[in-house]
């Protein structure tokens, strides 16, 4: 338990601090203050159980600082300590709320019984409170239970509180909101509590527009709201998404059409999950609020858009398998139409495709593709790679019984990515993750069917590319260094005297081409 003294005499705050006989009445905690605007920061800060306050203070009193306790949303308790034995003074105690009032010099029992007396109703009151938030929480839990069956169609008894949207003859849409709370969800009783406070925050932005929101009992992180359709305004929502996003990590909201809620309460929910699952991931909108005429409902199916995928699969030849799948991706970004529920439909095709081809009951495990930028946004490019990947680890997971890997196929993969990013800063563990094979074995197999090594192979192409320019152009040395990927000049003209016997300008000379 917590307690403030507040006096602006030092020696008066030591002598509480002296005389309390904190550990027997399991106060662990003492903040003090000197004055009201100090300890108002305590509070708000500390939130301590009881304050025992002097009342002749400079600037505020113990009058104000009772005023501001009067307003806490937890309990507390306030003692005053003072030198003066006046009626007004021990009338405004009254008054504001005090729970005692001792006279300085101070006595020890005087203070200890009161403390006492003020740690037991600090604990009755943690207690009623605790009661009221638990039979508030059951309320509110029993009318979330009641909504989240009635939109699936289980039916189920309306409750007083709720018949009023029910049976009302106005039009109502149903937004169904996905959202993150920031919180961790093993701690059961801040879980729940936080969920609470949200819903609060929630309805209170929605008060004024008649409009109430209830949690989805069937899926964690979902509410539904009604909407009065007669006030609704994209505008409105907005403002909606702006203040809740302060509090929580993601924030959807996908809006139904308008229908009686007694009569299309399942549909418009419906309606509202194929929007969820079938909103086009390419729109760019200023706010993640979506309706109806934002999906789209094109199948990109991987089965029947690589017609020789058992082929492939059987052979293991995966680059035949991505090229396809460029061809796949090409189309998508033609069309601009794409949605989650592809990414579940492809996810669940892998699956299949292991259970096919490995002829075993064996579960077998899909990662989640990814499909957004380090942004939040929307990249065919992520998910291409995130599904390569995937897709690779089938491959991988199949090699074992039926399959071998299509070396020299690789390498050529390796020597076209090096030929088209020789300008660039190239790692080895960069060309690797492209092809989804490991850093080792792609050492190991270039240098087995190449005998070079991938940057004898890499330093080829560039000095190459430099032999080009030397006779083709009229560029400074460090400009000819720059474009074919050498970083330092004084280190190209030494590799390429190595390589042809000769300086780089030499060269140049020798073929009889000369900077003006």
């Amino acid at each position: 338990m917590k307690v403030l003294i507040v006096d602006d005499e030092k020696r008066a705050r030591e002598g509480v601090c002296l005389l309390g006989e904190w550990e027997k009445l399991s106060i662990d905690v003492i903040y003090e203050a000197e004055n009201v605007e100090q300890a108002n920061e305590i509070i708000v800060k500390h939130q301590p159980d009881i304050i025992l306050t002097d009342m002749d203070m400079p600037r505020k009193s113990g009058i104000d600082l009772m005023k501001f306790t009067q307003n806490l949303p937890y309990p507390n308790i306030v003692i005053v300590v003072s030198g003066y034995d006046d009626y007004k003074y021990t009338r405004k105690t009254i008054q504001y709320g005090g729970f005692d009032y001792l006279m300085k010099p101070l006595n020890e029992d005087e203070l200890n019984e009161a403390l006492s007396n003020a740690v037991l109703e600090v604990k009755k009151l943690k207690e009623k409170q605790q009661q009221s938030e638990e039979l508030v929480l059951a309320n509110s839990f029993y009318d979330d239970q009641c909504v989240s069956n009635l939109v699936i169609g289980k039916p189920m008894a309306i409750p007083d509180s709720l018949k009023s949207y029910f049976n009302s003859k106005d039009n109502y849409r149903v937004i169904m909101m996905n959202f993150e709370l920031e919180y961790n969800k093993n701690d059961v009783e801040n879980y729940y509590l936080s969920n609470f406070q949200f819903k609060d925050k929630v309805n209170n932005l929605l008060s004024n527009k008649g409009a109430i929101a209830f949690y989805y009992t069937h899926h964690s992180n979902v509410m539904i709201i009604f909407y009065p359709d007669h006030s609704f305004l994209d505008k409105g929502v907005n403002e909606i998404y702006l203040n809740l996003n302060k509090f929580t990590n993601k924030l959807s909201l996908y809006v139904s059409d308008a229908g009686k809620l007694s009569r299309d309460l399942t549909v418009l929910f419906n309606q509202s999950i194929i929007i969820r699952n079938k909103r086009n991931l390419f729109l760019k909108k200023p706010y993640p609020i979506f309706y109806m005429n934002d999906i789209c409902e094109k199948n990109w199916s991987i089965v029947h858009s690589i017609s020789n995928l058992k082929l492939f699969i059987v052979s293991g030849n995966l680059l035949e398998v991505q090229n396809e799948l460029k061809h796949l991706f090409a189309q998508i970004n033609i069309e601009q139409c794409f949605n989650i529920e592809q990414i579940d439909i492809w996810e669940e095709e892998i699956a299949s495709l292991f259970k096919r081809y490995r002829k075993s009951d064996k579960e077998y495990i899909v990662s989640s593709l990814v499909f957004l930028d380090d942004s939040g946004a929307f990249c065919t490019d992520v998910l291409f790679n995130s599904l390569c990947k995937e897709l690779k680890k089938l491959f991988n997971n199949l090699s074992n019984e039926n399959r071998k890997l299509n070396i020299s196929s690789e390498i050529q993969i390796v020597k076209e990515y090096i030929e088209e990013n020789y300008n660039k800063t190239i790692k080895i563990s960069e060309i690797a993750e492209h092809i989804f094979i490991s850093r080792e074995y792609l050492s190991r197999q270039f240098k087995k069917v190449t005998n070079m090594t991938v940057g004898d192979y890499i330093t080829k192409v560039r000095l190459n590319h430099s032999k080009y320019l030397l006779e083709t152009t009229e560029l400074k040395i460090a400009d000819v260094a720059y474009q074919s990927g050498f970083t330092d000049e004084s280190y190209f003209s030494k590799i390429f005297k190595k390589h042809y016997g000769m300086s780089p300008n030499n060269f140049r000379l020798r073929k009889g081409k000369v900077i003006k």
